[in-house]
């Protein structure tokens, strides 16, 4: 599965994105323009939110460093 899969849902993305990128300082804008640029960052937000929920995400992603619940760094 690819981040760039427009069919997935967002927070789904969002995971595969972190699984590319864990723990890697991201630059404003950088994760919203890679999975949709159409999307509004409140989107990303939650999307970071829904995974951290579901126990994909650590409580201490957010879009400028998104870190896997299973990894520490």
């Amino acid at each position: 599965m690819d981040y760039t899969n427009q069919r997935l849902c967002l927070w789904i993305r969002v995971v595969l994105y972190a699984t590319a990128h864990h723990g890697q300082p991201l630059e404003a804008g950088e994760l919203r323009q890679a999975l949709d640029p159409t999307v509004r960052s409140t989107d990303i937000s939650r999307a970071i939110r829904t995974a951290t929920r579901h126990g994909l995400l650590h409580p201490r992603s957010s879009a400028r460093c998104l870190y896997l619940k299973d990894q520490r760094r």
